[in-house]
């Protein structure tokens, strides 16, 4: 269990530098709006901001 969570993080900090070099990193995949700098703190790798985030479950 533990590789695979190792995986799917990897997987998601790989998406998040192709976001960052197509200019789209930063910008919500559900709303087009920006994430907030103070989720991006914590979660670098994220591809949505909380609102969006909580209804995609």
């Amino acid at each position: 269990m533990q590789r695979g969570a190792i995986e799917q993080a990897l997987k998601e900090i790989d998406a998040a530098f192709a976001r960052l070099e197509q200019g789209t990193y930063g910008i919500c995949q559900g709303c087009g709006r920006s994430i907030p700098v103070e989720r991006l703190e914590i979660l670098p790798y994220a591809r949505c901001w909380v609102p969006c985030q909580l209804r995609a479950g």
